[in-house]
C-alpha cells in the first residue's frame, strides 16, 4: 500500500476495467491519500495496490462503502469504472438501495445511479464528477489523432452527432454507427463495443464506418462519463470502422497513448467535436409509465427522428431498439440479452422473497413497433415469449 498524504482522503468507489487505476494514479498525483472500495469480482488488482487503504463490497451494498468511507475521515467520494448495466437485475440490493431502487417512477441506469448519488450526498459526503483528476485523458476539441477529416466526414460528423445525441436524451445509449451518411447500429442495453460488433459484416461496396459518441445534455457526471478505450479501437478496426467522433472535454480516453497509437496505425480517424447547443429537442417521456406505455413512446420518437421502428423494453429499461439492420435484429439483440439474464433475475426474485423486502416478479419484454411483422418476427417473438404492441394501433 502506498503512503498517506497529508491532505484530505479521498474515496474512490470501483468497478471493472482500466478507470479507477488510471482516476487513483491523478489522484495521488495530486496528493490525495486513497480510500478505495471495490465491488467484488470487478475490481483489478493494480487499482487495489494504489489505495491506502481497501475494502471489498457486493454490487448493490450502499450503506457498507459510506461507512468505510467515513470510517476513514473521507469528505470527497469519487465513483468510477464500469458496473454491467446486467447488474440492474441480478444485484443483491442492501436495505438502502432497496428503498432508493423502489421509489423510482423509471429504473435505469441513469435514475438508479443519479438517485445513490443524491442518498450519498445526504450523508454528508460529497460526490466529486467522475472526470476529476482526469484532465490528462480528456480531448479539447480537434483532430486528435489518424487522417485528418475532409468536408464529407465533417458532414458525417455532423449527422451521426445528433443521432447519437437523440439516443442519448432517450437513455437508450451514447454511440451510434453509421455508413457513410446512413445510420447503420445504435447501441442498446449491451454498450458500445457490442454497437460495434453489431456492424462488423462484409460491404466492400458500401462506404465505411463512423462510429459517434455523444452524452446527453443534462448528464450526470457524478457517476458516468463516456470513454474511448483500446478495446473499441480494436472493435472499430474489426468492423471496417474508419473514424470516430467524441464529444469535446466530455469523453475520456483510456490507455490513451494505446488509442492514439493504434488510430494512426490503423488509419482510423479521432476526432473531438464541440457540442451543438441548437439541436432540436427530444419528447419528454412519459412519467410513472408502464413498459407498453413506455415502449410505444419510445418507439414513436424514434419513427420520427428516422432512427428505426420498434424498440424493446423490460422492466423501464430500453434493451433495444430498431435500426437499419431491422426488426428481426432488436428482437434477436433483446432476446439474447435477456436469456443470459433470466436465471439470475429468477434468483434475486426467489431471495428477495425468503428475505421478505418488496420484489415483484420478473418482467417480460415488451417490443413496440409500427411497421407489419413477418412471418419470421413473430416466431421469434412466440420462442423467445416477447410480448408486443403495435403503436399505429395502441
Amino acid at each position: 500500500m502506498s503512503q498517506p498524504s497529508s491532505q484530505a482522503p479521498l474515496c474512490i468507489i470501483a468497478g471493472a476495467g482500466d478507470y479507477p487505476r488510471l482516476m487513483a494514479q491523478g489522484a495521488k498525483r495530486a496528493g490525495r491519500r486513497i480510500i478505495g472500495v471495490g465491488f467484488k469480482g470487478a475490481v483489478q488488482p493494480d487499482f487495489i495496490a494504489l489505495c491506502d487503504e481497501y475494502n471489498s463490497q457486493r454490487v448493490g451494498s450502499i450503506d457498507g462503502p459510506i461507512q468505510f468511507a467515513k470510517q476513514h475521515g473521507c469528505k470527497e467520494l469519487i465513483l468510477v469504472g464500469q458496473i454491467k448495466p446486467a447488474c440492474l437485475y441480478t444485484m443483491w440490493p442492501d436495505a438502502t438501495a432497496r428503498r432508493i431502487i423502489g421509489s423510482l417512477d423509471r429504473r435505469n441506469a441513469h435514475s438508479i445511479f443519479g438517485a445513490i448519488c443524491d442518498y450519498i450526498e445526504s450523508k454528508g459526503l460529497h460526490v466529486l464528477p467522475s472526470h476529476s483528476y482526469m484532465d490528462d485523458h480528456i480531448p479539447a476539441a480537434g483532430h486528435i489523432a489518424g487522417p485528418a477529416p475532409d468536408e464529407q466526414l465533417a458532414r458525417i460528423a455532423r449527422i451521426g452527432s445528433n443521432y447519437a445525441r437523440d439516443i442519448a436524451e432517450l437513455d437508450i445509449g451514447q454511440s451510434i454507427l453509421m455508413q457513410g451518411e446512413q445510420l447503420l447500429c445504435v447501441e442498446g442495453f449491451q454498450g458500445t463495443n457490442n454497437c460495434i460488433k453489431n456492424g462488423n459484416y462484409p460491404a466492400p461496396e458500401q462506404p465505411r464506418k463512423t462510429l459517434s459518441k455523444i452524452c446527453k445534455s443534462q448528464h450526470d457526471m457524478r457517476f458516468d462519463i463516456p470513454c474511448i478505450g483500446i478495446n473499441s479501437i480494436h472493435n472499430c478496426q474489426a468492423s471496417g470502422v474508419s473514424s470516430i467522433i467524441i464529444e469535446a472535454g466530455r469523453c475520456i480516453l483510456l490507455q490513451k497513448d494505446q488509442v492514439l497509437e493504434q488510430c494512426r496505425a490503423n488509419g482510423i480517424s479521432l476526432i473531438a467535436i464541440e457540442r451543438e447547443e441548437s439541436h432540436s429537442h427530444i419528447p419528454t417521456l412519459p412519467r410513472q409509465a408502464n413498459d407498453r406505455e413506455l415502449a410505444s413512446s419510445i418507439c414513436k420518437i424514434l419513427q420520427e427522428r428516422g432512427i428505426g421502428n420498434c424498440a424493446a423494453v423490460c422492466d423501464g429499461v430500453i434493451i433495444a431498439v430498431g435500426d437499419r439492420q431491422g426488426t428481426e435484429k432488436c428482437i434477436l439483440r433483446a432476446a439474447s440479452y435477456m436469456k443470459n439474464l433470466r436465471i439470475g433475475r429468477i434468483i434475486n426474485w426467489i431471495i428477495g422473497l425468503i428475505f421478505g423486502y418488496k420484489n415483484s416478479p420478473p418482467c417480460p419484454i415488451i417490443l413496440a413497433y409500427n411497421n407489419e411483422l413477418s412471418e419470421r418476427e413473430e416466431q421469434l417473438l412466440r420462442k423467445h415469449r416477447i410480448q408486443s404492441i403495435h403503436t399505429s394501433a395502441s
